[in-house]
């Protein structure tokens, strides 16, 4: 007969349980994603809403592409670095990253999601 130990008893029974559940990246909504040329670099401005019942970090993807509709540029960033972003509260970004001179259009969307 298997025995668990009562820690290992209080692992699985916890990690199971809806009421121990994470936040995910689906409970981040983006509001805005706005973006302009400013000399040689791209200036990203917008702001997500964090729908968790718990503060949480958030990686955003933001995918460049040219005319034709082919991919020139993602960047992968953290707009509040390494802060956790309160429940049910809006953070605004502004993010400066490198152009892409033949984009014209751009898209972003949540990646992932983690508790600093």
């Amino acid at each position: 007969m298997l025995r668990l130990s009562s820690l290992t008893f209080f692992i699985i029974a916890t990690s199971l349980s809806p009421c121990w559940a994470a936040c995910q990246a689906s409970d981040i909504a983006i509001r805005q994603a706005d973006w302009h040329r400013v000399r040689d670099t791209i200036k990203i401005v917008g702001e997500f809403f964090n729908q968790c019942s718990e503060p949480t970090g958030v990686q955003l993807a933001f995918t460049f592409r040219d005319d034709a509709g082919k991919v020139v540029g993602v960047k992968e960033l953290w707009p509040a670095s390494t802060r956790n972003v309160e429940p049910k509260s809006t953070y605004s970004f502004e993010l400066m990253i490198e152009s892409y001179p033949s984009a014209s259009s751009m898209a972003a969307r949540v990646l992932e999601v983690r508790r600093w």
